[in-house]
Protein backbone atom coordinates (compact mmCIF):
# COMPACT_ATOMS: atom_id res chain seq x y z
CA UNK A 1 0.00 0.00 0.00
CA UNK A 2 1.47 3.61 -1.08
CA UNK A 3 0.44 6.66 0.05
CA UNK A 4 1.71 9.54 -1.48
CA UNK A 5 0.67 13.92 -1.62
CA UNK A 6 -1.57 16.00 -4.06
CA UNK A 7 1.64 16.05 -6.16
CA UNK A 8 2.11 13.93 -9.18
CA UNK A 9 1.87 10.63 -7.23
CA UNK A 10 3.41 6.68 -8.01
CA UNK A 11 5.36 4.10 -6.79
CA UNK A 12 8.73 4.74 -8.04
CA UNK A 13 9.85 1.26 -8.67
CA UNK A 14 6.17 0.59 -10.43
CA UNK A 15 7.15 4.20 -12.97
CA UNK A 16 10.79 2.48 -13.73
CA UNK A 17 11.51 0.20 -16.82
CA UNK A 18 10.40 -3.20 -16.38
CA UNK A 19 11.52 -4.35 -19.96
CA UNK A 20 8.69 -6.06 -21.74
CA UNK A 21 6.50 -6.47 -18.65
CA UNK A 22 3.49 -4.81 -19.34
CA UNK A 23 2.18 -1.97 -16.85
CA UNK A 24 -1.56 -1.61 -16.26
CA UNK A 25 -2.97 1.34 -14.21
CA UNK A 26 -5.99 0.27 -12.50
CA UNK A 27 -8.40 2.99 -11.86
CA UNK A 28 -11.15 2.15 -9.60
CA UNK A 29 -13.92 4.09 -7.76
CA UNK A 30 -13.18 2.47 -5.09
CA UNK A 31 -11.14 -0.85 -4.40
CA UNK A 32 -13.07 -2.44 -1.42
CA UNK A 33 -14.75 -5.76 -1.36
CA UNK A 34 -17.24 -5.95 -4.44
CA UNK A 35 -17.51 -7.80 -7.67
CA UNK A 36 -15.20 -6.03 -9.74
CA UNK A 37 -11.86 -5.37 -7.10
CA UNK A 38 -12.76 -9.43 -6.54
CA UNK A 39 -12.60 -9.76 -10.57
CA UNK A 40 -9.32 -7.86 -10.68
CA UNK A 41 -7.67 -9.90 -7.61
CA UNK A 42 -8.83 -13.35 -8.87
CA UNK A 43 -6.96 -11.96 -12.50
CA UNK A 44 -3.72 -10.51 -11.12
CA UNK A 45 -3.10 -13.40 -8.97
CA UNK A 46 -3.55 -16.02 -11.87
CA UNK A 47 -1.47 -13.89 -13.95
CA UNK A 48 1.41 -13.70 -11.11
CA UNK A 49 4.48 -11.30 -12.62
CA UNK A 50 3.36 -11.34 -16.45
CA UNK A 51 1.73 -8.29 -15.51
CA UNK A 52 2.92 -5.18 -13.26
CA UNK A 53 -0.34 -3.49 -11.92
CA UNK A 54 -0.94 -0.03 -9.93
CA UNK A 55 -4.27 0.15 -8.35
CA UNK A 56 -5.60 3.56 -7.76
CA UNK A 57 -8.72 3.49 -5.75
CA UNK A 58 -10.30 6.94 -6.05
CA UNK A 59 -11.72 7.26 -2.84
CA UNK A 60 -8.46 5.65 -0.93
CA UNK A 61 -10.21 2.57 0.16
CA UNK A 62 -8.06 -0.24 -0.26
CA UNK A 63 -9.71 -3.26 1.48
CA UNK A 64 -9.71 -5.57 -1.74
CA UNK A 65 -5.53 -5.32 -1.24
CA UNK A 66 -5.62 -8.51 1.41
CA UNK A 67 -7.09 -10.60 -1.12
CA UNK A 68 -3.64 -10.21 -3.24
CA UNK A 69 -1.78 -13.29 -3.45
CA UNK A 70 1.99 -12.55 -1.25
CA UNK A 71 4.49 -11.38 -3.57
CA UNK A 72 1.81 -10.16 -6.19
CA UNK A 73 3.28 -7.90 -8.95
CA UNK A 74 0.82 -5.23 -7.60
CA UNK A 75 1.08 -1.53 -5.78
CA UNK A 76 -2.09 0.13 -4.63
CA UNK A 77 -1.97 3.80 -4.07
CA UNK A 78 -4.32 5.32 -0.92
CA UNK A 79 -4.03 8.70 -1.98
CA UNK A 80 -7.89 9.81 -2.32
CA UNK A 81 -8.29 11.78 -6.04
CA UNK A 82 -10.57 14.90 -4.99
CA UNK A 83 -13.47 15.75 -7.25
CA UNK A 84 -13.36 18.91 -8.87
CA UNK A 85 -15.48 18.67 -11.42
CA UNK A 86 -15.75 16.57 -14.70
CA UNK A 87 -13.09 18.97 -16.89
CA UNK A 88 -10.69 20.06 -13.83
CA UNK A 89 -10.51 16.53 -12.54
CA UNK A 90 -10.13 15.24 -15.94
CA UNK A 91 -7.13 18.01 -16.79
CA UNK A 92 -5.41 16.45 -12.91
CA UNK A 93 -5.71 12.50 -14.21
CA UNK A 94 -3.95 13.54 -17.73
CA UNK A 95 -1.53 15.36 -15.71
CA UNK A 96 -1.05 11.63 -13.94
CA UNK A 97 -1.08 9.70 -16.66
CA UNK A 98 1.47 12.29 -18.60
CA UNK A 99 3.64 11.31 -15.01
CA UNK A 100 3.14 7.37 -14.91
CA UNK A 101 3.11 6.14 -18.18
CA UNK A 102 1.44 3.08 -17.83
CA UNK A 103 1.08 0.96 -20.99
CA UNK A 104 -3.00 0.83 -20.54
CA UNK A 105 -5.09 2.54 -18.55
CA UNK A 106 -8.13 0.31 -17.28
CA UNK A 107 -11.20 2.87 -15.92
CA UNK A 108 -14.01 1.18 -13.84
CA UNK A 109 -17.34 2.29 -14.05
CA UNK A 110 -18.71 6.14 -14.07
CA UNK A 111 -16.80 6.65 -10.72
CA UNK A 112 -13.86 6.61 -13.10
CA UNK A 113 -14.82 8.30 -16.27
CA UNK A 114 -12.85 11.44 -15.57
CA UNK A 115 -9.80 9.30 -16.22
CA UNK A 116 -10.97 7.89 -19.48
CA UNK A 117 -11.57 11.72 -20.33
CA UNK A 118 -8.06 12.78 -19.29
CA UNK A 119 -6.89 10.22 -21.78
CA UNK A 120 -8.33 12.63 -24.86
CA UNK A 121 -6.13 13.17 -26.93
CA UNK A 122 -5.07 9.57 -26.84
CA UNK A 123 -1.67 9.24 -24.11
CA UNK A 124 -2.17 5.49 -23.66
CA UNK A 125 -4.24 2.26 -24.38
CA UNK A 126 -7.55 2.65 -23.04
CA UNK A 127 -9.84 -0.35 -21.54
CA UNK A 128 -13.30 0.70 -19.59
CA UNK A 129 -14.76 -2.14 -18.06
CA UNK A 130 -18.97 -0.82 -16.93
CA UNK A 131 -20.46 -3.17 -14.53
CA UNK A 132 -23.49 -2.13 -13.62
CA UNK A 133 -25.11 1.35 -12.15
CA UNK A 134 -25.22 3.23 -8.93
CA UNK A 135 -28.42 3.72 -7.25
CA UNK A 136 -28.85 7.18 -8.83
CA UNK A 137 -29.22 5.43 -12.13
CA UNK A 138 -31.19 2.15 -11.10
CA UNK A 139 -34.01 3.25 -12.27
CA UNK A 140 -33.49 5.72 -15.32
CA UNK A 141 -30.28 7.09 -17.59
CA UNK A 142 -29.15 10.16 -16.41
CA UNK A 143 -29.01 12.19 -19.96
CA UNK A 144 -25.77 14.30 -18.87
CA UNK A 145 -24.22 10.98 -18.35
CA UNK A 146 -24.82 9.02 -21.72
CA UNK A 147 -23.54 12.15 -23.29
CA UNK A 148 -20.52 11.93 -21.24
CA UNK A 149 -20.19 8.51 -22.12
CA UNK A 150 -21.34 8.37 -26.02
CA UNK A 151 -18.64 11.55 -26.76
CA UNK A 152 -16.08 10.11 -24.47
CA UNK A 153 -15.57 6.17 -24.56
CA UNK A 154 -16.31 6.46 -28.55
CA UNK A 155 -12.70 7.74 -29.78
CA UNK A 156 -10.23 5.02 -28.50
CA UNK A 157 -11.55 3.19 -25.65
CA UNK A 158 -12.27 -0.69 -25.68
CA UNK A 159 -15.94 -1.31 -23.87
CA UNK A 160 -16.09 -4.27 -21.81
CA UNK A 161 -19.52 -5.28 -20.44
CA UNK A 162 -20.56 -8.63 -18.49
CA UNK A 163 -23.96 -9.01 -19.91
CA UNK A 164 -26.18 -8.71 -22.52
CA UNK A 165 -28.40 -5.96 -21.03
CA UNK A 166 -25.40 -3.36 -20.89
CA UNK A 167 -24.09 -4.28 -24.16
CA UNK A 168 -27.70 -3.12 -25.53
CA UNK A 169 -27.68 -0.03 -23.35
CA UNK A 170 -24.07 0.57 -24.81
CA UNK A 171 -25.37 0.08 -28.50
CA UNK A 172 -28.79 1.93 -28.26
CA UNK A 173 -28.24 4.71 -25.60
CA UNK A 174 -24.97 5.43 -25.66
CA UNK A 175 -24.63 4.69 -29.08
CA UNK A 176 -20.79 3.51 -28.96
CA UNK A 177 -19.37 1.90 -32.10
CA UNK A 178 -20.07 -1.79 -31.55
CA UNK A 179 -16.84 -2.51 -32.45
CA UNK A 180 -15.28 -1.27 -29.79
CA UNK A 181 -17.30 -3.24 -27.30
CA UNK A 182 -16.14 -6.69 -25.93
CA UNK A 183 -19.18 -8.92 -24.33
CA UNK A 184 -17.12 -10.42 -21.39
CA UNK A 185 -19.79 -12.65 -19.47
CA UNK A 186 -18.74 -13.22 -16.03
CA UNK A 187 -18.37 -17.08 -15.52
CA UNK A 188 -17.88 -19.62 -12.63
CA UNK A 189 -14.56 -22.15 -12.93
CA UNK A 190 -16.75 -25.17 -13.15
CA UNK A 191 -13.30 -27.22 -13.01
CA UNK A 192 -12.96 -26.60 -9.68
CA UNK A 193 -15.87 -28.36 -8.54
CA UNK A 194 -15.25 -31.66 -10.71
CA UNK A 195 -13.32 -33.59 -7.85
CA UNK A 196 -14.81 -35.83 -5.38
CA UNK A 197 -16.46 -35.08 -2.55
CA UNK A 198 -14.78 -33.57 0.84
CA UNK A 199 -16.55 -35.93 3.49
CA UNK A 200 -15.06 -33.60 6.25
CA UNK A 201 -16.22 -30.22 4.76
CA UNK A 202 -19.26 -31.89 4.60
CA UNK A 203 -19.73 -33.24 7.64
CA UNK A 204 -18.74 -29.82 8.82
CA UNK A 205 -21.21 -27.55 7.43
Amino acid sequence: MVGSSDAIIGPPAWRAAHGAIPRLLHIFPGFGLGGSQRRFVSLANHFGREFRHLVWPLDGCADAERLLAPGSSCDVLTQVFPKRGLVLSALKAREHLRALKPDVLVTYNWGAIEWAAGNLPRLVRHIHIEDGFGPEEAERQLPRRVWFRRLILNRHSTVVLPSRTLVKVATDRWRINPERLVYLPNGIACDRFGGPPDAALAAAL
